[in-house]
């Protein structure tokens, strides 16, 4: 990517970022500990890292996982399996 490229990118991310303002404000209402508030964060670090070609994978996989800590928090094994 060229620096062109990447100004575009990263003014493209930024008007997603704030043109979804309001769902990640509620995402974020259900973070609770500091171990999830600073993997929400880092998903967005990965995201914005122009120079990661995998950016969008580790984006995708620190969300998946933060949901995934998110519901066993909310709903532990134990009580749904009764």
């Amino acid at each position: 990517m060229n620096k062109d490229s990447n100004v575009r990118f990263l003014n493209g991310c930024l008007q997603i970022l704030a043109e979804n303002k309001d769902r990640i404000l509620v995402f974020e209402k259900y973070l609770k500990t500091d171990f999830e508030k600073n993997l929400f964060e880092a998903a967005f670090y990965n995201l914005l890292d122009i120079h990661n070609p995998l950016r969008f994978n580790n984006f995708s996989y620190v969300i998946r996982e933060l949901i995934d800590h998110i519901l066993r928090r909310l709903a532990p094994d134990e009580c749904v399996i009764k």
